[in-house]
């Protein structure tokens, strides 16, 4: 078994997060399932399928029901979902905590491909898609995905944003 590791964020916004999952990893889209408003939480399956939320909270196996979750292999041998995390792994969860943001619940096996640089690129692209849908929200356009060359930061990702005049307040 893989020990789950639980990586704090900032992130907040269950519909924002499942854009960034779903942007930076494309084969996810349509795969990347949220708990409904009633539900408890989705539980995280093992490679074996093993419902880790069923060991006790002392285990490092355990891993909490969450909000957001990833299908891995445990998940897609329990009819839950295709393995879309890859390989002979276990499932992804972000779990809301008591402040309101989600932790990332991921294991030890899967942790050597979603590492800190795809954690870096999930906060850079959940920033860029709660600025985009805020935008969107009061009426903004919204052009494709560019890159740019900053001046401080060089390349940067993002996308054109037009604001009609009467809009800004």
């Amino acid at each position: 078994m893989s020990a789950y590791k639980t990586i704090a964020t900032k992130m907040t916004r269950t519909d924002v997060l499942k854009a960034a999952l779903e942007n930076i990893k494309p084969k996810w889209k349509g795969h990347v399932q949220t708990a409904g408003r009633q539900e408890k939480g989705i539980p995280l399956n093992g490679y074996h399928g093993d419902d880790r939320s069923k060991k006790a909270k002392t285990d490092s196996n355990f891993a909490p029901p969450c909000e957001v979750m990833i299908p891995g292999s445990g998940s897609s041998k329990k009819g839950r979902g295709n393995n879309v995390v890859g390989g002979a792994s276990n499932d992804i969860g972000f779990s809301r905590n008591a402040d309101g943001t989600f932790g990332i619940h991921i294991s030890d096996y899967d942790q050597g491909k979603y590492n800190g640089k795809w954690q870096n690129e999930l906060a850079a692209e959940y920033g860029l898609m709660e600025r985009v849908q805020d935008a969107v929200k009061i009426g903004a356009q919204i052009g494709e995905r560019q890159t740019f060359n900053h001046p401080q930061w060089g390349q940067v990702t993002g996308v054109r944003v037009r604001v009609k005049k009467d809009l800004v307040t």
